[in-house]
């Protein structure tokens, strides 16, 4: 393939990839406001489900569909996180993809666990507490979910936000220069192979604190859990230098302001 076309070609995908992941999050963000927030009781003033039935349809084909969609999810992550795929990638050329073409696959991941998703026992959530709208109890949750997602939004911002979407990789081989990676200390490095996700600990926050927990969210947010947790190990190392790049940004960012 002729090189500008090929430069062409790997622009668009990284960017792409930049754009379907901003669009997933932000539905995948909707999502979890209007079945954690947005719902703050399953019943009516007379007691009646709001979701039309007293009695909650079957739940076993539902269940099956929600824990291959989970399933799903993670087994697109594993895959595209193992060394082995980085290295078919690299060895057909493009290698400098990895990061977009995951960045899709996750987002499209994400897109059909949304689309298919299915209810649980609505009527039936494992707890419910009473929070009315308007009230002080509902501003602190609505306020520490905001504040998880911008502190999601501070830590992708501190490990290079541009890199982790691919798109400095692209631009960077199309200017000739080493991969950023490349560039990066060992502590970096470390932080990187530990914590592939930098949504760990708030979004833990946002899928748990919530007045109203259905089964379907509880499924969800247990299998979300078992991943996040079972597939990253920070250590004080990691914790450290990631701190010290917040200050660096913090810093950066004071600086230019004056």
């Amino acid at each position: 393939m002729n090189s500008s076309l090929k430069n062409v070609l790997f622009s668009l995908i990284s960017a792409v990839g930049l754009s379907y992941c901003f669009f997933t999050i932000v539905q995948f963000a909707i999502y979890l406001y209007k079945s954690g927030l947005g719902d703050k009781t399953v019943r009516g003033p007379e007691g009646k489900c709001k979701f039309g039935k007293q009695e909650d349809p079957t739940w076993v084909q539902p269940l099956i569909v929600d824990i291959f969609l989970i399933a799903v999810f993670v087994l697109q992550h594993t895959v595209m996180a193992a060394d082995w795929w980085k290295r078919l990638l690299k060895d057909s050329g493009c290698g400098i993809l990895v990061r977009s073409l995951y960045i899709i696959a996750t987002s499209l991941a994400l897109q059909v666990l949304l689309s298919y998703w299915q209810p649980l026992l609505p009527c039936s959530p494992l707890w419910e507490v009473g929070i009315s709208s308007g009230s002080f109890w509902l501003f602190l949750l609505f306020l520490l979910h905001a504040l998880s997602w911008l502190m999601m939004l501070a830590i992708s911002l501190t490990l290079d936000y541009a890199e982790m979407m691919g798109v400095k990789q692209v631009y960077y081989s199309i200017m000739g220069l080493p991969q950023p990676l490349h560039l990066k200390s060992e502590e970096h490095k470390q932080l990187f192979r530990h914590f592939r996700h930098p949504f760990s600990s708030s979004l833990l926050i946002v899928l748990w604190v919530v007045p109203v927990m259905s089964l379907d969210r509880f499924i969800l947010a247990l299998g979300l859990t078992a991943y996040l947790l079972l597939g990253h190990s920070l250590d004080t190392e990691d914790y450290l230098y990631l701190k010290e790049q917040y200050e660096l940004k913090e810093e950066q960012l004071w600086q230019a302001r004056f």
